[in-house]
């Protein structure tokens, strides 16, 4: 989330519980009192992976939950898993908690006042510590299970709170120590020594979803909208917000997002949209909103056109033309580290229709796709979305691809359907069609 170093998260909640809500003016004279029939309107679980050097970040997190009040038609479910080694608040525990956010009079005061709850599921109880596998898809899969089934809602939501890179599948020989430490896609848990891959969280959503969309899944963490991403979840969720390239340190304010909404519960594309209003990325066009219904046409798409783009490599001066496309796009990493490197989806296809004329057309249908499944900001022309190129090293320079994870045609381990799906982008075993095989392996 929060760029491979502490994050500060934020958030505010409403609240309400099984049989009953709590009414969400703090004046009003029957503020705290049930409300028996209430229907509540969602149920959103914050999966805070914070078994790692994020523990003080997430602690900061739920005192911003806290701090907001709460909206009888909205429950907020927080399940975190601390680190023993970053943060001694709260009473400097340890493991994981579930909790539903309660309202704090009090304010921010790096003290948690929000009710423990028990979940059977996954054996954490509210008298006792438990230390859960956050990089495991059953613990992913039982939370959002329970919140389905004893919160029910009209809606459900997700957010995955913690470090993230992306598209990542499993650990790669190719790649060094240092490397894997650092790629490990989401919900990274140090004492577990574990990870989610992009493929293992999708399987844990559709498990316990049974069928039923959320209504958005947002990312608060780096590389969390990246087309592998929005195409491995195009069928979880009907909204996808997130980062394409790195994260500020405060991460998103917890509290002015659910403020935002205090009086209302807004479809998936407004509450998105109400995160990006208040994130310091809204000011650039590395925050990004998408249909999810809309991404799968949006990638046939774009691999077509990668295709066609490809097919016209044939001489040095084209090599040396798509060598400078991706260099002219808008790309994102972690610098002065070993680091992922995506570049902006659109930005790509742009400068690939200007070196490329005879395959402009394609690349206009392909913006088109591109656009009407996303959410411009600012000026009306910067549409988030980034794509994985490859590796690079602490001083930017292009490593070579990872061997299996994103080479189609091997038999990587948990590798996302982005890479298997792709026809005309990813690398492949040949090394002769793609778009990324005529740019790491053609010599002309």
């Amino acid at each position: 989330m929060k760029n491979f170093c502490a994050f500060i998260f934020s958030m505010l909640f409403f609240v309400s519980c099984q049989g009953y809500v709590v009414v969400s003016n703090p004046d009003d004279p029957s503020f705290g009192q049930e409300s028996p029939g209430s229907e509540r309107e969602l149920t959103l679980v914050v999966y805070l992976a914070a078994d790692n050097n994020l523990e003080s970040a997430a602690l900061e997190d739920m005192n911003e939950m806290e701090a907001a009040i709460c909206n009888p038609l909205v429950t907020v479910l927080a399940l975190i898993d601390r680190s023993p080694g970053y943060d001694t608040s709260d009473g400097n525990w340890s493991g994981t908690r579930l909790y539903e956010i309660v309202h704090d009079a009090d304010g921010m005061n790096r003290t948690l006042c929000s009710k423990r709850i028990d979940c059977p599921v996954l054996e954490v109880y509210a008298n006792r510590e438990t230390e859960l596998d956050m990089g495991s898809e059953t613990t992913l899969c039982g939370i959002l299970s329970f919140a389905k089934n004893m919160y029910p809602a009209r809606q459900y939501g997700l957010v995955m709170w913690g470090h993230g890179t992306g598209w990542r599948s499993g650990f790669e020989s190719s790649v060094s120590a240092e490397k894997q430490n650092a790629v490990r896609a989401f919900a990274i848990d140090d004492t577990s020594h574990s990870y989610l891959a992009l493929s293992k969280l999708r399987n844990a959503i559709d498990q316990s979803m049974e069928g039923t969309k959320l209504l958005f899944i947002g990312f608060d963490t780096c590389f969390g909208f990246e087309f592998e991403v929005a195409y491995e979840l195009r069928n979880c969720a009907l909204w996808l917000c997130g980062c394409e390239g790195t994260e500020a340190n405060s991460g998103w304010n917890y509290k002015q997002w659910f403020d935002s909404f205090l009086h209302t519960v807004p479809d998936g594309k407004e509450i998105c949209m109400m995160v990006s209003q208040q994130f310091s990325c809204s000011a650039d066009w590395s925050f990004g909103i998408a249909d999810l219904s809309k991404i799968e046409n949006a990638f046939i798409c774009f691999d077509r056109f990668a295709q066609l783009c490809s097919s016209c490599v044939s001489t040095k001066t084209d090599l040396q033309k798509l060598h400078g496309c991706f260099n002219l796009a808008q790309s994102f990493c972690v610098s002065g580290i070993e680091s992922d490197l995506y570049v902006n989806v659109c930005s790509l296809t742009e400068c690939l229709m200007q070196a490329f004329p005879l395959v402009k057309e394609n690349g206009l249908n392909t913006l088109y796709a591109l656009q009407n499944c996303l959410t411009s900001f600012n000026d009306g022309k910067h549409f988030a979305l980034g794509v994985y190129v490859c590796d690079i090293d602490a001083n930017g320079n292009r490593l070579l691809l990872p061997q299996n994870a994103y080479t189609k045609g091997t038999d990587a381990e948990n590798q996302c359907s982005f890479v298997r799906d792709s026809a005309g982008y990813v690398p492949t075993v040949s090394g002769l069609s793609t778009l990324l095989d005529k740019l790491f392996n053609t010599e002309i």
